[in-house]
């Protein structure tokens, strides 16, 4: 959830905003110190002429790879060598297809009407390996959501506005409850998997939607 671009990068992005301020008096400090105090400025890396810098090197060692002062990482950062740790522990290749999920309800998402549907269960040790699913969905930062306040903190994906739990019966639908989302904000919606002996999937890809007022026409003929 977390190890996303759009979620890494904005953490990033506010920490440095936080140490800004004391940026030029931190650098008289230690201005030309021996490396052998720990300052990162002083060593001559790729972050060596900035706060500003030093975040895009963290950004680039999250995704792009690079060198810097006594390490380096591969062509996609360290987003790559996750990958790759998964794969070469065997369980990659185990664990359960990622389903995928669409949306099923009214046009523009109104607030009582949503409605998400998983993919079929799929799994390397076979179809009848089912063990539960479990959905979850979560607010985000969207500054071109109407309902985005510029003084609220940046929104990480992976603090869940809800989770269904484990649900242990294959349902490949799900209402979700008008209680769970504002409208205005921006949510995504994702599930995953397990097979019987426990292994999980990873998330699905997220469906990102912005609920509208609820839908009251059926509210409307009544009152006719």
């Amino acid at each position: 959830m977390l190890w996303q671009r759009d979620q890494i990068f904005p953490l990033i992005d506010e920490f440095a905003g936080f140490i800004t301020p004391f940026e030029a008096a931190d650098a008289s400090r230690w201005k030309d110190a021996p490396s052998d105090v720990g300052n990162y400025f002083g060593l001559g890396g790729a972050g060596a002429k900035s706060i500003s810098s030093l975040a895009r090197d963290m950004k680039s060692f999250a995704f792009v790879g690079g060198n810097w002062p006594g390490a380096s990482v591969g062509p996609g950062g360290r987003a790559a060598y996750l990958d790759e740790l998964q794969a070469s522990n065997g369980e990659g290749a185990s664990i359960p297809s990622t389903p995928t999920i669409t949306y099923s309800g009214p046009l523009n998402f109104p607030a009582n009407g949503l409605v998400f549907e998983s993919s079929g269960f799929s799994d390397p040790q076979g179809e009848n390996t089912f063990g539960a699913m479990e959905w979850r969905v979560a607010k985000i930062t969207n500054p071109n959501a109407p309902g985005h306040n510029p003084e609220e903190r940046f929104k990480l994906e992976w603090q869940a506005e809800w989770e269904s739990g484990e649900l242990n019966t294959f349902d490949p639908s799900l209402a979700l409850s008008s209680s769970v989302v504002y409208p205005g904000y921006t949510y995504r919606a994702r599930l995953r998997h397990k097979d019987n002996t426990g292994r999980w999937s990873h998330w699905s890809s997220p469906i990102e939607f912005t609920p509208t007022l609820p839908d009251i026409s059926p509210l409307r003929i009544l009152a006719r």
